[in-house]
């Protein structure tokens, strides 16, 4: 995986000056892009397949991420404002829209499907991510079938990235058995560092992704647009 690569467009003579490939740019949050896919904002357009991947390759992904502190994932989203001029489908499952589904700054994905496709996955606890776990004794995301690891440190994905902050309590509460408040004194500064270690695997976890943004396109335009993402990509 790399960023998108201007330069390189332009050593190869593959950059169309003619056509704008950001017409703008922004940083955006990647775990507010999965409440946007929860609450039905992300469509895809007719002619981008539906992505294929691997639970291994997921958390080689996420892993990658994890360990990249300035690794910003790429994204391009064209902003349906009314109507869209390109046949949409629902994402993730890429099923035919409802026609009554009012587009209203609907952004519709035209690269990072695949990616966007993985987080979400593990972002709603998708069955696919049953066996997946984090382990805070070694700060990797692994199988859990695959190793013995310390069953106190191990956290499900879904858990850690949809439980509110207050609730890593509890769950270490439930893990370590202790059943009153009072009990914590004990391993304060043991549940301190394990919840430290959480929040910084949450945040880490959901980088800033750099998104570029077109609106309204004609699908001769999305599919310019996408060949030169595409080659800035490689």
């Amino acid at each position: 995986m790399e960023n998108i690569n201007l330069e390189k467009l332009k050593e190869l003579g593959k950059l169309d000056d003619s056509f704008e490939l950001y017409r703008a740019s922004d940083v955006r949050d990647l775990e507010d892009l999965c409440k946007k896919v929860k609450d039905g904002q992300i469509t895809v357009p007719i002619f981008e397949q539906k992505p294929k991947w691997t639970v291994q390759e997921a958390i080689n992904t996420f892993n990658y991420v994890l360990t990249n502190d300035f690794f910003t994932l790429p994204f391009a989203f064209d902003v349906i404002t009314n109507e869209p001029k390109v046949k949409q489908l629902s994402f993730p499952d890429y099923k035919p829209i409802d026609s009554n589904y009012k587009y209203n700054n609907t952004f519709s994905i035209i690269a990072g499907s695949k990616i966007l496709d993985m987080y979400y996955k593990a972002y709603i606890g998708d069955d696919i991510f049953k066996n997946v776990v984090f382990d805070l004794s070694i700060g990797k995301i692994r199988f859990y079938q695959h190793y013995s690891p310390e069953f106190n440190k191990v956290f499900s994905i879904n858990f850690i990235l949809t439980a509110k902050p207050k609730d890593y309590y509890q769950e270490y509460c439930k893990l370590f058995g202790v059943e009153d408040t009072d009990d914590i004194d004990d391993d304060e500064d043991e549940f301190f560092d394990m919840r430290h270690y959480l929040y910084q695997f949450r945040d880490c976890f959901f980088p800033n992704c750099f998104a570029s943004v077109a609106t309204d396109l004609s699908k001769k335009e999305q599919l310019r647009w996408r060949r030169q993402l595409h080659l800035a990509l490689r």
